[in-house]
């Protein structure tokens, strides 16, 4: 009697997460954000309008965008340290070996790094973005 298990290539079948944020219809080739089709929202609204509806489920109206503006350029600047690691690397650093890098550095410079209540949470998303 083998016991061998049989060697499947590829994620067809596979599960990954489940979210209430977005849904991969492969069959169709659509990528659904709160549902609304990615191409819709790539060609209608703006990168800050997807990050408010991928945080808040649904698109904001002008006010809610003009106060979500106003509360990412409050943490859009990095510390010091983050930018003098970054500028360090090498010139030809890939785009996302730096990121990676930078993010990380993020959390050398984060007091809270080990607080995870959801204010936290959404105050490192914030940073992220």
């Amino acid at each position: 009697m083998s016991t061998s298990a049989a060697s499947v290539k590829g994620l067809d079948g596979v599960v990954a997460a489940h979210t209430r944020l977005s849904d991969v219809r492969g069959d169709s080739g659509q990528l659904i954000y709160c549902g609304y089709d990615i191409n819709e929202l790539a060609n209608k609204v703006s990168y800050e309008e997807v990050v408010h509806l991928l945080h808040h489920n649904h698109l904001p109206n002008r006010k809610e965008l003009a106060d979500y503006k106003a509360t990412l350029a409050e943490f859009r600047e990095l510390p010091e340290g983050v930018v003098d690691i970054i500028r360090e690397l090498p010139r030809d650093t890939p785009p996302m070996h730096a990121i990676r890098t930078g993010i990380s550095a993020l959390g050398c410079f984060d007091t809270t790094c080990d607080d995870d209540s959801q204010h936290a949470q959404r105050r490192k998303a914030l940073q992220l973005i």
